[in-house]
């Protein structure tokens, strides 16, 4: 394959330029395939379901240092048949993909480089300022409860122009006026001082439970227990 073939070229050059560089795979979707819904064509995505099974197959496992994907909601349901006690499945995404690693013998650290939710009304895809602050905290949590030690928010400002979904943290800014900060922008502030630090221990689990999401995390310079909660996890098929 030819990205395994590029990976191995690139690879050897890179270490003996830098033994201390970090060789990251490119971040891929692993969502919304070409073969997503055979039955219906039209349903279908533009990403291959094989390609990080067959970079792997071919030997590219030995030449990255670091696993990437980007995650987003929407398509967190194909990760899990429970999304009311799983959603948004980040962390079932996750394990995924470490799964498919360990079956060619690799175990790389995983980051995510792309992932948000967007605070504006769209067909298929609901948002609100609501929705988005929540899922500002749901995916670091998951995020956190993943072991994933890098994920961006994917814009910091809206995109504007002909993409759809304002999923930035701030509003769209032509140049002539200044971005507006959203309610999630301060949500992702609050989140990042009151978790910088956490490492997470395990998550809680109450018989009974059918909509609860309690991850326990544990603050070492602080010394303090951390409980992040999520009550009737944000189904954006059902909100």
């Amino acid at each position: 394959m030819q990205y395994a073939a590029m990976l191995k070229a690139i690879y050897p050059a890179m270490k003996a330029a830098n033994p201390d560089v970090k060789v990251v795979f490119g971040g891929i979707a692993y969502d919304f395939f070409t073969d997503a819904d055979p039955q219906n064509p039209a349903n279908n995505g533009p990403f291959v379901r094989r390609f990080f099974e067959d970079a792997l197959a071919n030997g590219a496992g030995a030449y990255f240092d670091i696993m990437n994907y980007h995650f987003y909601p929407l398509f967190g349901g194909n990760w899990t048949d429970n999304y009311l006690m799983d959603g948004p499945s980040l962390v079932k995404k996750t394990d995924a993909i470490r799964s498919l690693m360990a079956q060619y013998g690799v175990d790389k650290p995983i980051i995510i480089t792309e992932m948000g939710w967007h605070n504006n009304p769209y067909t298929g895809a609901h948002g609100s300022d609501v929705i988005q602050v929540r899922m500002v905290v749901q995916l670091y949590a998951q995020s956190i409860a993943a072991n994933v030690p890098l994920a961006t928010w994917w814009p910091l400002s809206d995109v504007g122009g002909a993409y759809l979904l304002d999923s930035g943290l701030v509003t769209y800014t032509d140049g002539r006026m200044a971005p507006t900060r959203k309610p999630a922008f301060f949500a992702f502030q609050g989140m990042a001082r009151e978790l910088a630090d956490v490492r997470f221990v395990k998550r809680v689990m109450e018989s009974g439970w059918r909509n609860n999401v309690v991850y326990e995390c544990y603050d070492r310079p602080k010394q303090r227990n951390v409980h992040i909660a999520s009550t009737n996890p944000t189904d954006p098929t059902n909100v």
